[in-house]
């Protein structure tokens, strides 16, 4: 929250996320998130941003709600060809209640909550990744409502009704009869190929001698890492859960056996990777599908650097290598996450 007349944010709350170790450079966001006058992290497990925050809340999981699968229709605004094959919706009660007892709360019914509270007015409907708003309506501040109630509202104007879905407990399908229409009247959008910026860009890389648009690219760093995923996890997800931990316990540094031999490192070596931002500890798996000269890490691992010495068990924080403040897209702003310039080598005792 921005208070007028304030040049800070004093508070912040998080759902839905880990930004400690989702979010590049670790290390500028854990100074913003202790300067904060309130943190509030709504978490099922102690994650790396639960620690730091003043407030925990505990939300309901996913099969103690009722849920529909416009998901994959908001992932497919954003996400060209991940989404259904076809038209296809599905509606689930909650399965289970919440254990006897348990202090915990939907997330929606949290913000529902603090708004009272406040004094605020929450409009409430459906949107989309693209940017695209659907009908919404003004939530009763007095009365808090259920689940389905806003997952009718969500639903309002679609072509099939919410209560149509429910009598499909398996889901249900219809035939897509949404055609593209042609151009709108005055359109001349064209694709500008070979644009003027793109290609002094490419110039510009070019005449590099590493091919790097970052300026901290240089002998010192010769390896390149790039940040991936795993099957078992998304994101941060899935690190407190047993069954999961027991395919991957950890995230190691995946690395060609030709950069293994050169730095004179074996499968299971404990080394530091350094890139000019900061250094994380992990861990070599040797790793033949690898190109050499690049490294990889799973995204979504580690801890803040008080936690280093827990990294055989709770993995390296890749988001601690970036630097926001050197390395971003000048058009964007959307700070470099991959392909970052690190070195690599064998830990030393004394790091232990």
């Amino acid at each position: 929250m921005l208070l007028p007349g304030e040049g800070r944010i004093r508070s912040f709350i998080s759902m839905g996320g880990n930004p400690l170790v989702a979010w590049p450079d670790q290390l500028k966001v854990r100074d913003g998130f202790r300067s904060l006058d309130l943190l509030v992290q709504i978490d099922p497990w102690m994650s790396a941003t639960a620690k730091e925050a003043h407030y925990v809340i505990a939300p309901t999981l996913q099969f103690e709600v009722p849920g529909i699968s416009n998901t994959f229709d908001l992932i497919s605004g954003a996400f060209p060809g991940v989404a259904m094959p076809g038209p296809w919706g599905q509606y689930t009660p909650a399965l289970v209640a919440p254990p006897e007892g348990a202090d915990v709360i939907p997330e929606w019914a949290f913000f529902h909550g603090v708004a009272a509270r406040m004094g605020l007015q929450v409009e409430f409907g459906a949107t989309d990744f693209g940017g695209g708003q659907g009908p919404t309506k003004v939530l009763d501040m007095q009365h808090r409502p259920d689940a389905d109630e806003l997952l009718e509202i969500l639903c309002d104007g679609a072509r099939i009704p919410l209560a149509e879905v429910k009598a499909h407990p398996h889901g249900i399908s219809r035939p897509d009869d949404i055609v593209v229409e042609p151009k709108q009247d005055g359109s001349e959008g064209r694709l500008d190929l070979a644009n003027e910026l793109m290609m002094r860009d490419l110039a510009e890389v070019a005449a590099r001698g590493h091919g790097d648009l970052l300026s901290w690219a240089n002998d010192d760093y010769p390896l390149r890492l790039v940040s991936r995923r795993i099957m078992s996890r998304y994101n941060s997800s899935g690190h407190f859960l047993p069954k999961l931990r027991s395919a991957d316990a950890i995230n190691p540094l995946r690395m060609h056996p030709d950069d293994a031999v050169a730095r004179r490192l074996h499968d299971g070596a404990e080394v530091r990777i350094a890139s000019a931002r900061a250094t994380i500890r992990g861990i070599v798996r040797i790793d033949d599908t690898m190109r050499p000269g690049v490294v990889a890490l799973t995204h979504g691992w580690g801890d803040v650097p008080e936690h280093d010495d827990d990294f055989l068990s709770l993995g390296s924080a890749v988001a601690r290598l970036s630097d926001v403040d050197e390395a971003y897209d000048p058009y964007s702003g959307q700070p470099v996450m991959t392909n970052i310039p690190v070195q690599v080598s064998l830990a030393l005792l004394v790091d232990r």
